[in-house]
């Protein structure tokens, strides 16, 4: 198995003990394969927050104020799409990981 493979996967998985951090150095110092797979990691771990931050503007413009039974309800709802999104980002690094490192043990048996 190649390093370039394993430093793919391990770009996906560092949701778990590094997001954003890990993919944005390999991105910019890896080589052409690994930067293709490190830039998809952090793409996917930023935009669930860029989702959250920005649907949560307008509750800051207004200062919070959850008074209204209609807005806590929205509030709510963002909240739990925000929690979803983050579910659906993690299953999805993990079979980013999965496929990236079966395609170098199909690679490798190839060639």
């Amino acid at each position: 198995m190649s390093s370039d493979r394993i430093i793919s996967a391990v770009s996906y998985i560092s949701i778990f003990f590094a997001p954003v951090l890990l993919p944005l150095i390999v991105w910019i110092v890896g080589n052409e394969f690994v930067s293709k797979h490190a830039k998809r990691a952090f793409v996917s771990h930023v935009l669930p927050w860029l989702f959250f931050l920005g649907a949560m503007v307008p509750f800051w413009i207004v200062g919070g104020n959850f008074q209204s039974e209609n807005i806590s309800i929205i509030f709510i709802s963002l909240i739990s799409l925000f929690m979803i999104s983050l579910l659906v980002v993690v299953i999805l690094n993990i079979i980013w990981m999965i496929i990236v490192l079966k395609h170098s043990k199909t690679s490798t048996t190839s060639t």
